[in-house]
């Protein structure tokens, strides 16, 4: 237990205003600073001790002694949560920010590590410490400070991203986006698992898609490459939040989608939509969608990559925001601008195993997958090596069933998926009749050529009524950090 003495000396702080050098109180903080760092527990004990007013009081004190030894033994005390409050309510944000400014760096970080920990799990407490303009001392530390001081600075501006989106126009304004992702990559590739869960959370929250700059930064610094490792080496919230960084930083960007492709994130994607938790299917899909979107190339790379199967358990089987997601990522998967790229690699899509599921989805799916499987299908069905796999697996009844519907772009696409079914097959069609000569059967397929092309055609302009609808929101939920990183995170 704590040394009766040693917090009398702290309480006296409360009697001498302001606190003048030298004083007990400021040798008594150093004494608990160096107990809270070898022993967590006597954290507790000093808090229990009323200590937090008289450590706060001392901040503002005129020893610099006393200033250093305050924050250390606080940022003990705020390591744990039931006492973050009773820190905040003492006045501690103010002369932590002033310590930011210290000559010190040893204040500096610990000033840094305690505004980590009072952000931490507290929105309010996040809004607060911006508002106060911790965001530019932050910054310049980040830049300026030593490698602790960094990464104390890197947590705290990390915290406050995550649990105030506010903060994000802030942390681009102060220039600190870049050294930010730069000091979070270097946790993604040589920190412990809660370090890297922790920096994956951040890329998160500050890729969201309110913060467009932010999504450039992350890219520019290198971060894709460790984001897609975390599916080989990292934990399942790493996986996790790695998809959903990956599937901020693609939103609408072209650039962002082609590197995060070229990175091998495709693979471990769909991998995690098949075998992931609910929450990694969902982001997995999320991901995946903003990869895909108004991009075939990726599309159909997606798609050869095996999204099909996970894809329709997902829609069949999924949380309600995983169902949204998986939506999202079929209606691009079967987009107009894909349908070349799919015709092209009809062969190899029906390799990785497209045509079982699209079918499936042909028969149970809602009206809209329904329709999407169709476009899909009849994109496939183009491809005469795949035709008879596809009537084979039971394209036919529930392409007619379609047919009979109240859409009529459904109806179209059914009906020119079967135009081309209904065609012989490299694989085995019937010859033709005898007694037919060379003229007329010339005549019979240019007129089945001629009626195919024009509903396709057809179809694949109507698509302008799914084109014209506004992508389902890509807004991100705020989401946890781990309160620290290890090697750091203690007293």
């Amino acid at each position: 237990m704590l040394d009766a003495a040693l917090t009398a000396a702290l309480l006296a702080v409360a009697n001498e205003n302001p606190p003048s050098p030298p004083n007990p109180a400021a040798k008594a903080a150093g004494v608990l600073a160096n107990l809270a760092s070898e022993h967590d527990d006597t954290c507790v004990d000093i808090a229990e001790a009323g200590a937090v007013g008289p450590l706060v009081a001392l901040l503002g004190s005129e020893s610099e002694d006393g200033k250093v030894h305050a924050a250390r033994t606080l940022s003990g005390i705020a390591f744990h949560d039931d006492y973050v409050e009773s820190i905040v309510e003492a006045g501690a944000i103010a002369p932590l920010l002033e310590l930011l400014g210290s000559e010190s760096q040893e204040a500096k970080e610990d000033a840094a590590k305690t505004l980590a920990f009072l952000a931490a799990g507290d929105s309010e407490n996040a809004a607060a410490i911006v508002e106060a303009g911790a965001i530019v001392p932050l910054t310049a530390l980040l830049v300026n400070g030593t490698e602790a001081g960094k990464g104390f600075a890197a947590k705290a501006l990390g915290t406050v991203a995550v649990h105030h989106s506010a903060a994000n126009a802030s942390l681009a304004a102060a220039g600190a986006i870049e050294p930010l992702v730069a000091q979070l990559t270097a946790r993604l590739t040589d920190g412990s698992e809660t370090d890297k869960e922790w920096a994956a959370v951040t890329l998160g929250n500050i890729s969201s898609d309110s913060a467009v700059a932010n999504e450039v930064a992350i890219a520019a610094v290198g971060a894709i490459t460790p984001i897609v490792r975390l599916f080989s080496g990292g934990s399942e919230k790493c996986k996790e939040e790695a998809a959903v960084t990956l599937g901020n930083i693609t939103y609408r960007s072209r650039t962002n989608q082609a590197a995060v492709a070229a990175a091998g994130a495709m693979a471990p994607l769909v991998a995690l939509m098949s075998d992931g938790s609910e929450v990694g299917k969902e982001w997995a899909a999320f991901a995946l969608g903003n990869l895909v979107a108004d991009n075939a190339a990726n599309a159909v790379a997606v798609a050869k990559a095996g999204a099909l199967p996970p894809l329709v358990g997902l829609l069949e089987d999924g949380s309600e925001d995983g169902k949204k997601e998986a939506k999202f990522l079929l209606r691009h998967l079967a987009d107009d601008s894909a349908a070349s790229e799919v015709t092209s690699n009809a062969v190899a899509l029906a390799d990785a195993g497209a045509i079982s599921p699209l079918v499936h989805l042909l028969k149970s799916g809602s009206h809209l997958t329904k329709k999407q499987a169709a476009k899909m299908v009849l994109s496939m069905s183009k491809e005469p090596a795949v035709r008879l796999e596809v009537a084979r697996a039971g394209a036919l009844p529930p392409l007619q069933a379609l047919q009979r519907c109240d859409d009529d772009g459904a109806q179209r696409a059914a009906s020119a998926a079967l135009l081309y079914l209904k065609r012989k097959t490299t694989s085995g069609g019937a010859s033709a009749a005898p007694e037919e000569d060379a003229t007329a059967k010339q005549r019979r397929l240019a007129a089945a050529e001629e009626a195919a092309e024009a509903a396709a055609k057809e179809l694949l302009a109507l698509v302008d009524e799914e084109k014209s609808k506004a992508p389902f929101p890509r807004t991100l939920h705020n989401r946890e950090p781990a309160c620290h990183w290890a090697g750091s995170a203690g007293p």
